[in-house]
């Protein structure tokens, strides 16, 4: 008599606990490999906009050899095709339209600046020179960490980019300053372009507060005179911060103390960095 064949209802299928580890590894292995690609590219950003500041210094250099001054500040813009009304007043600083520098304005010499370079097709995109654009980055070049923008100003004898331009308001030349880098950002910028220090060198560092010139606190102020702390220990930290009356833009100090608040993981951060 042929035996039946049945299975026993006692015997279960599932994941051996071999098989589980296994399968434990290879999810451990994924999330790895997925925080490591975040971190290379979060490096891969910073490089980028390290090497947009370096670009934006050899457009300068190469304007000046060709025009004679640089842009934004040259006195016939008209005359070289820049751009119809957009002349400088020849003082070699990016001012806005009441001869200053200012971090949040947006008119004269500021936004002609990327005008000029746009003309003369040595930077990349089109930018309008507009003062009263409420499409901030028709008028403005966005960095390369798809945070923020850059500015510039000249103040106290010297001309700087400014990383933390956010938006402009509608119909008007006053452009609006936020922290767009994390403490960590900031630092790798920091320390490919200077001397990776928040308070002391060509790249100075400010907090996430949109502040004016004359108050913004030791981490940008050139000539020392305003409050001897930073103006957001989020973005900065340090117990040895003094005020300076070293020659701007650079801070002979104490100062050794200061570090990037690299615990921080928000955007707390601007930077300020010396052009040519």
């Amino acid at each position: 008599m042929k035996k039946s064949r049945f299975t026993s209802p006692n015997k279960q299928s599932g994941f051996t606990l071999v098989e589980l580890s296994i399968v434990l590894v290879i999810i451990g292995l994924i999330v790895g490999g997925v925080l490591v690609g975040q971190d290379l590219i979060r490096a891969a950003e910073v490089r980028a906009t390290v090497s947009q500041v370096e670009r934006f210094n050899a457009a300068i250099n190469t304007f000046r050899g060709k025009y004679g001054q640089v842009p934004g500040d040259i006195t016939r813009a008209a005359i070289f095709g820049l751009g119809t009304g957009t002349d400088g007043d020849g003082d070699g600083l990016f001012e806005d339209a009441n001869g200053a520098g200012s971090i949040t304005d947006a008119s004269g010499e500021v936004t002609n600046f990327w005008a000029h370079l746009s003309h003369a097709h040595l930077v990349e995109g089109q930018f309008d020179g507009a003062q009263t654009d409420a499409k901030l980055f028709d008028s403005f070049p966005g960095t390369k960490l798809n945070r923020g923008g850059f500015t510039v100003y000249g103040i106290n004898g010297f001309n700087h980019f400014h990383i933390g331009i956010q938006n402009s308001a509608t119909g008007s030349a006053t452009a609006v300053t936020a922290g767009v880098l994390r403490p960590e950002e900031a630092f790798g910028i920091d320390v490919k372009l200077d001397d990776g220090k928040p308070t002391t060198g060509i790249v100075l560092a400010q907090g996430g507060t949109a502040v004016s010139d004359a108050t913004n606190g030791v981490a940008m102020d050139p000539t020392g005179a305003a409050a001897a702390t930073p103006n957001d220990t989020n973005c900065v930290t340090g117990s040895a911060i003094t005020a300076s009356t070293a020659t701007a833009p650079f801070r002979a100090t104490t100062q050794g103390a200061d570090e990037y608040n690299l615990a921080n993981t928000n955007l707390n951060c601007q930077l300020r960095l010396r052009a040519n």
